[in-house]
Formats: C-alpha cells, structure tokens, sequence
C-alpha cells in the first residue's frame, strides 16, 4: 500500500455514500419534508435509474479521454458538496434530483480507478491491491453511516449532511496530491479480457457497459435457455435476487421509522449490517477457493432467504423490531457479500470469449432495471398495502432466485 496512497482516496470518498444511504430515506421521512414511503420509493428508484446511464456516459467518456485524475475528481467533489445542498433541502424533489445526481457522479470514481490501479500497479500485486481497495470502500462506507447514531441523539439529523461532506472532503486532497497520470493507457474492452480485473471490477461497479447492449443480445440470452448453459441462469438468479432486495431494503427504514424506532437506532441497526459486511468479502473468497462459487451461493441464497423470512414475519408480528433487525440486517450484509462475490466468479468464468462486452451490457442492463422496478414497487406496495405484503413478496422473488440458480448444479 505504500506505494499507492492514491487508494487511500477510497475510504473518505465513499463515506458520503455509505451515510446518505440511511440519511436520504430518514430526510424524507421526517417532519421538516413529510415524505412517505412511496416517495421513499421514487427516491430510491430515480437514485438505481441513474446508474445505468452513468455507467454508459462515463465509461464512453473514460475511454476517450483517459484522464483518470479528473473523472476521479470529479466524483469526489460531488461527495462533498452533494450533502451540501441537500443540506438546503426541504421537498422530496430536490432531495430526488440531487441524490440521483450524487449517484450519477459516483460513477465516475468506480469506473476509473480499477483502470488506475491497473495502469499503476505490477501484475503480481493486482490482487492484493484489488483486495485492499474493496476493504478501503466497506471500511469507507461504514464510516458514513456508524456516527449517525450518536450525531442523531445531539444534534439535528440534518445536519448530518455537512458532517458527511467534511470527513469526505481528504478524498480531494489525497487523490490531488498523490495520483500521477500513467503512461500507457489501457481500454475498458482490454481490461475486460483479464478475468481477474473483471471479477474485481465488477465487485465495486454493479453495472458495466462495455458496448452498449443491443436487442439481438438479448435475444442471444433467450436462445442459450435452450441448452440449459450457465449465463442465463446466472442473468435470470442475478435479477431476481436485485429484484428482492430492492423491494426489501427501500421499505425497511419507513417499517423501522413506523414502529417507532428512532433514528439513533436506525443507524445503529444499519452500522451492525456494515460491520460485518467489511469482514464477510475477503472470507467470501475464501470459501469460494474452499467449496467452490456454486456451494458458497446456494448457501449464501438459503441465509439471505432466512433474513428477508424473519423481516416478513416481523412486519406482521410488529414485536422487538429494533433487537430482531440486529439479526436480520448482518444476515442479509453477510448473505449478499457470499453471493455477489460468488456469482460475479461464476459469471467471469462462464464468459464467452470475444462476447464479454455484449454478454456484460445485458447482465449490467437487467441489473439496473432490477434495482429500479423493486424500489418503485416496493414504495407503492408498501404505501398501498402495507410492509408485510411487500416484505413477503420479497421472499418468494428470492426462493424463485434460489430454485433458479440450483439449476447449475443439476
């Protein structure tokens, strides 16, 4: 690490993004903007749309252009004055349209520092390096959101916007002081032929458009069922299991905020989820080199099936909500590391040769329009017909993840 300080950039850069995570939905809900859970919903939905243009414009952008430094800065400005103006903030709206603009700008750091560290590193470290820069981001992402149970019992909770743009603001200073542009320049489709880079990339960039995805690729999808290949199970898991955290994860603040738990312990429940998400990637990759990506997902599958099971119970029952959620949120943090870690493995290694770029841009496309339709639907479900129909939709879209994805092992 200490010949690349530049990956220090990593951890206050995201602290912004770890934080309005919790921040953005407790804002809407509270008394100063009177939001609901559907517009929870909207937020959250217009936040997921974003990235899949993002991902478009910027990785276009990042292969014409090559500066690294820039887009890199770029991004990191966005996380310090974001919170700023949402700050000023006071109608669903504009907390909306500025946390879809803070989403859309993120992307520019994920798309150009994997590139970075390839151009910037020697070969034999690209694992290690890959490996740190992923704890960096968790670690990052923990920050943003472990002082908002304490800062919420002192003081305004909207204040905690410009908390979250000071300890965001070292990004610039380290990213401007200590990464140098390299030499040689490598293309996204040329970084996509190294499996490994790939597989990390993907870890920290849910969507990646290589080539911009076509109706025939998905129709190339479609006709692989035939053969019962890998690929579109994987895809079809993959969207299903977006599909249901989606849904669960935009209702779960408004059911906790409903059942009157405070925002204190809304953070609390939520900075418990993060711990053991930070430690549960690199023992992930563990067990992937253990059991094998096939095992460790069915099982990651099975937990996260148990976690989204007790929400929905809990939603009916409305009993201990704070002290079951310490259990149910580690689990699903847990749970997602195993199998996003696992699949995205399986996913590299089933990769037709050549077809990288299209076969990644439909993946990337059903994940973006999986995150988006579960937000927007779980706002209206929730808002229409309550937390315990939607939480239970949640689990059937996940064991139809489950029973799909067993298909490989068949």
């Amino acid at each position: 690490m200490s010949k690349n300080h530049w990956l220090w950039m990593l951890l206050p850069s995201n602290i912004s993004l770890g934080g309005l995570s919790v921040l953005i939905h407790l804002h809407i809900l509270s008394p100063e903007v009177k939001g609901k859970v559907f517009d929870v919903g909207i937020a959250t939905s217009a936040s997921n749309l974003a990235l899949i243009p993002a991902s478009m414009i910027w990785g276009y952008l990042t292969d014409i252009y090559h500066k690294r430094k820039a887009f890199i800065q770029i991004s990191n400005f966005s996380a310090i004055l974001g919170p700023i103006l949402l700050y000023f903030s006071k109608d669903v709206l504009s907390i909306t349209l500025l946390y879809s603009l803070i989403t859309f700008f993120s992307v520019a750091r994920n798309v150009n520092y994997p590139l970075l560290l390839m151009e910037s590193i020697k070969k034999k470290l690209w694992t290690k390096a890959y490996t740190q820069s992923l704890l960096l981001s968790q670690i990052g992402w923990t920050l943003g959101i472990l002082p908002g149970g304490f800062w919420s019992l002192h003081f305004p909770i909207k204040d905690y916007y410009l908390l979250l743009s000071i300890l965001s603001s070292p990004s610039v200073i380290i990213a401007q002081i200590s990464i140098k542009e390299p030499e040689v320049k490598l293309e996204r489709i040329s970084a996509a032929q190294r499996h490994e880079s790939l597989f990390h990339k993907i870890l920290s960039l849910h969507l990646i458009f290589l080539n911009l995805p076509k109706v025939k690729n998905f129709f190339y999808i479609l006709r692989m069922f035939k053969f019962n290949q890998r690929i579109p199970i994987i895809y079809l898991s993959s969207f299903l299991f977006f599909l249901a955290s989606s849904l669960f994860f935009t209702s779960y603040i408004p059911f906790l905020k409903d059942s009157k738990v405070s925002d204190s312990e809304v953070f609390y429940a939520f900075s418990s989820m993060m711990l053991l998400g930070v430690v549960s990637y690199p023992l992930a990759l563990k067990e992937i080199s253990n059991e094998g990506e096939e095992k460790t997902a069915s099982k990651a599958l099975i937990f996260r099936l148990l976690a989204v099971s007790l929400g929905t119970i809990l939603s009916y029952i409305k009993l201990f909500v704070l002290h079951i959620s310490f259990i149910i949120l580690p689990l699903m943090s847990s749970a997602y590391a195993y199998y996003y870690t696992s699949t995205s493995s399986l996913l590299i290694k089933s990769l037709h040769k050549g077809k990288e770029g299209e076969l990644l841009g439909v993946y990337s496309a059903l994940t973006g329009l999986a995150l988006f339709l579960g937000a927007i639907l779980s706002g209206y479900i929730s808002n229409e017909f309550g937390y315990f129909l939607t939480f239970l939709i949640s689990s059937l879209i996940l064991s139809l993840s489950f029973l799909t994805f067993k298909k490989i092992t068949l």
